[in-house]
């Protein structure tokens, strides 16, 4: 796949520090202290009490299957060697959910299977999250 056409990824000072910490092998979510909620994706405002008081905190990238989606159709001609694969919701031990490419054999993707993170570097800056059966 040529990353070069890929939606280029651009930090901006809500996500720079997760995108620094996906880099260096390390999931964070973030917590409200006000209502204790927690979520995958860097934001300034918790969106279940608006509260602005959030911290980071560490994930040990371990969860379940939530949902899946086989990819068998290319949505842009870059995706078109990957074809097939698997994108997830993955429910998080800590509680939260994230979406993001699922790796392993295609007929083991199962609803309530157990996933880790593994990351995936796709050039000298550019890394994701992803989860392995």
């Amino acid at each position: 796949m040529n990353i070069h056409l890929l939606p280029k990824i651009i930090p901006n000072e809500d996500t720079n520090q997760y995108w620094q910490n996906i880099s260096k092998g390390n999931l964070t979510i973030q917590r409200c202290f006000k209502c204790n909620e927690i979520w995958a994706y860097p934001q300034k405002v918790c969106c279940n009490c608006l509260s602005t008081d959030i911290e980071n905190i560490n994930c040990r990238g371990n969860g379940v299957i939530y949902s899946f989606t086989i990819i068998l159709r290319a949505p842009t001609p870059e995706f078109s060697e990957k074809i097939p694969y698997a994108i997830g919701i993955i429910e998080l031990d800590e509680g939260c959910k994230i979406m993001a490419e699922i790796i392993g054999p295609l007929s083991e993707i199962k609803i309530d299977k157990r996933v880790s993170i593994v990351y995936s570097k796709l050039d000298d800056v550019l890394v994701f999250p992803k989860f392995r059966i």
